[in-house]
């Protein structure tokens, strides 16, 4: 999702989502300030998550993306298995 410098969220693929506030969520902060990473994080009532962010320096916003570390990892060990 992409969120303005304030951390209200203008792009995500549920549109439910636009306009909500998520500066606390995980690497929005990070991003705004200008930091690129990932982090990993366990959301309430959820498995444990992989966080990518990176700022979009021009526009002021910050990108983040979120996946369970399942669908991550899972493809990378069925490759290691043929």
């Amino acid at each position: 999702f992409l969120v303005d410098a304030n951390g209200r969220v203008i792009f995500h693929s549920d549109p439910a989502q636009v306009g909500q506030d998520l500066l606390d969520h995980v690497g929005i902060a990070e991003a705004i300030a200008g930091q690129a990473g990932a982090t990993f994080a366990r959301p309430a009532g959820a498995d444990e998550h992989v966080f990518g962010y990176a700022p979009v320096p021009l526009a002021g916003w910050g990108l983040v993306i979120e996946e369970p570390w399942r669908d991550v990892i899972v493809p990378m060990l069925q490759y290691t298995l043929l």
